[in-house]
């Protein structure tokens, strides 16, 4: 039963019920009654009342059992608000009584350590253990830096935390790999919307950005030559597909001869991005690589690098040192940065084939869109955007690359 008062109005001898019950069309609302009790004694007034707030709130649509369970939860929700003790703890335990009582279930509720725990418990039996490791690498650490805070329900949870985890983070972490940290951050989180949160406190945050002098560097056409003269065949084959297909080192070593078109002059593969496969990309064949290709091409199908690939995609090989140790042996001089945690970091990659292609592509005057399809570098959803480029535009980027020809040394 709501709280009520009685009071004596003018030279009434009776006592007056003053009450409220909730508003027949409008949540939320209440409505206000003084009503006679045409009682002169208090105490008779007092049981007269009771079944007047009894017959007001049946009227009012308050009258089953469950409804006036939830009004008074309510009503005491008002009280609390109107003397200052409605508090979050509060307010979330009487929520999660009205649900109960409309529902007959518990209302779900969770802190930000157990939807952290029951995020990953659930990829692990969706995904692979590479993949759920990048998540664990993400999650345990925000855990742990949040300590006792992690134990807060997880609505509390504000964007100006999830930020200040991030520069916790770039004090010892190069941008790039906080970047894909606070991806994995906002993938949990995002789960969680609509049902638990009404928004994702790790969603849309700008990507942090390598300080001037710490961004990669695109080789140069000279020092490509130079890699290409100190290289074996297979990772000759690296390198051209890098410089004239744009892939990655992980797409050029899962290549294989069925993704090969030599009829068609063409490369069709799928750019491996953050452990996924993406969208199906068409690259066509500069005659230097098409050369290489045709030199090795035989009635075999299969992996164009034979058993290399196994060992890449089963990571029992680290192809970037490898490569690294080629690029020092052919003579090329690499810039280094010293990370926050105090590693040296090359400035040229196999990553940096990758820009040299498409500063190529530039610097010869191919528009932006045509070098963003060829690269791979646009979402799915601009990609689609693309599809009106013809082959023979795309075709005719490819072949304003450099042939990289032994005898153009020195020109």
């Amino acid at each position: 039963m709501p709280s009520y008062s009685l009071t004596k109005k003018g030279n009434s001898p009776y006592y007056f019920v003053r009450f409220r019950t909730a508003h027949p069309e409008i949540p939320g609302k209440f409505v206000q009654h003084t009503k006679s009790t045409r009682a002169t004694n208090k105490k008779e007034a007092d049981i007269k009342a009771a079944a007047i707030i009894q017959a007001a709130e049946s009227e009012a649509g308050a009258g089953d059992k469950k409804s006036r369970e939830i009004y008074t939860l309510v009503q005491e929700a008002a009280d609390m608000a109107a003397n200052g003790t409605l508090n979050e703890i509060n307010a979330r335990n009487l929520i999660s009584q009205i649900y109960g009582i409309s529902t007959g279930e518990k209302l779900e509720t969770y802190t930000v350590r157990e939807w952290c725990v029951r995020f990953m418990t659930q990829k692990e039996a969706e995904i692979k253990a590479g993949t759920i490791e990048n998540y664990q690498k993400a999650l345990i650490p925000f855990l742990d830096w949040l300590g006792e805070r992690a134990d807060n329900p997880l609505s509390t949870l504000t964007r100006d935390t999830v930020e200040d985890f991030r520069t916790h983070l770039l004090g010892h972490l190069s941008p790039s790999t906080c970047n894909v940290r606070m991806s994995k951050l906002s993938t949990c989180f995002r789960a969680a919307v609509p049902s638990k949160i009404p928004t994702n406190p790790a969603a849309n945050l700008t990507n942090a950005k390598l300080p001037t002098g710490q961004e990669k560097l695109p080789f140069t056409e000279d020092e490509v030559r130079m890699i290409l003269a100190a290289a074996n065949d297979r990772w000759t084959g690296m390198v051209l597909m890098a410089v004239y297909a744009g892939t990655s080192m992980i797409d050029a070593a899962k290549m294989t001869w069925e993704q090969v078109d030599l009829a068609g002059q063409r490369i069709t593969y799928r750019r491996t991005k953050k452990g996924k496969d993406g969208e199906p990309i068409w690259i066509p064949m500069h005659d230097r690589l098409a050369e290489w290709f045709m030199e090795r091409a035989g009635d075999h199908g299969g992996p164009v690098f034979g058993a290399f690939r196994d060992k890449v995609v089963n990571r029992n090989v680290v192809p970037s040192v490898q490569f690294n140790k080629l690029v020092d042996r052919a003579g090329v001089d690499v810039p280094y940065y010293t990370a926050p945690d105090g590693r040296k970091v090359r400035r040229k990659t196999f990553h940096s084939l990758r820009h040299l292609a498409n500063s190529a592509m530039a610097n010869a005057g191919v528009a932006p869109d045509i070098r963003m399809e060829l690269m791979g570098h646009s979402s799915a959803a601009s990609n689609k955007t693309y599809t009106h480029l013809k082959w023979e535009t795309l075709a005719d980027a490819v072949s304003k690359l450099p042939s990289l020809d032994e005898e153009e040394e020195g020109k």
